[in-house]
């Protein structure tokens, strides 16, 4: 019975400890957006953006400030149809701690030679899919972030519904996706491209739209675009201020 007893409280430490969570500062979500609206050209020009922003040497500095136990990172690349989903994780999550890391995890990106899907701007899709991957995040993160880019606003309606919604309507299911999300303390963050003249028609001003419908939580971000020659420096701003909330 002794020896039975000894091995039991032998495994125990062993047991909780291999339960037990990774911590990292912050875990993000780099969700991109791939829809119709995005030419081959304008593609490029994205994914060259996350490469450069990644690879900026001021947000290795400001993820080497954090407290110290890194960033997750995870890579999706999204759109949608009616009745069907079109969003896919592109880069499983990784945990960086420094420049090489970065320099890493964009290279990974940069690899990169299709886009994922196309289809409509389901933004919504976008958000729930992202929860559900910082609901499965293999780390202990302090602080969890969607931070999703976009050219446009919603304009499909959610798979499973009988009809199809008018824009109006989309825009509640948004909301209240949007809120959901932000209830289980998760910050949504957006990177806004400006430069499709039908969005802004058919939405207003794109940052007004995604500060209305899409962002959230605690000291969520909003950075707006007027092309994607820009979208470095947009992404790196965005990514500054994720970070800056990790410093303590």
């Amino acid at each position: 019975m002794k020896q039975i007893l000894s091995v039991l409280l032998l495994a125990l430490p062993f047991s909780v400890s291999a339960a037990a969570a990774e911590p990292v500062d912050v875990a993000i979500v780099l969700a991109v957006d791939v829809s119709d609206s995005i030419t081959p050209s304008e593609y490029l020009q994205q994914k060259q953006g996350i490469v450069t922003a990644l690879r900026d040497p001021e947000v290795a500095r400001m993820l080497e400030q954090c407290s110290g136990n890194g960033l997750a990172l995870t890579f999706v690349e999204w759109a949608g149809f009616h009745l069907k989903k079109r969003t896919r994780q592109e880069i499983e999550w990784q945990k960086l701690h420094s420049a090489a890391d970065l320099q890493d995890f964009a290279s990974r990106i940069e690899r990169k030679h299709q886009r994922a899907t196309d289809g409509f701007t389901d933004i919504s899709n976008a958000l729930r899919f992202s929860a559900e991957l910082l609901a499965r995040v293999p780390y202990e993160a302090r602080r969890k972030i969607i931070s999703v880019s976009s050219d446009g606003g919603q304009n499909v309606s959610p798979p499973g519904g009988d009809r199809n919604l008018s824009l109006d309507e989309m825009n509640e299911v948004l909301r209240a996706e949007r809120d959901q999300i932000v209830s289980q303390g998760i910050v949504i963050d957006a990177l806004v491209i400006a430069n499709e003249d039908t969005e802004v028609e058919k939405f207003g001003p794109l940052d007004q739209y995604f500060s209305k419908n899409v962002i959230g939580g605690r000291g969520a971000t909003i950075t707006t675009i007027s092309d994607y020659m820009d979208y470095a420096a947009g992404l790196k701003a965005n990514l500054l201020a994720e970070l800056n909330n990790c410093i303590f």
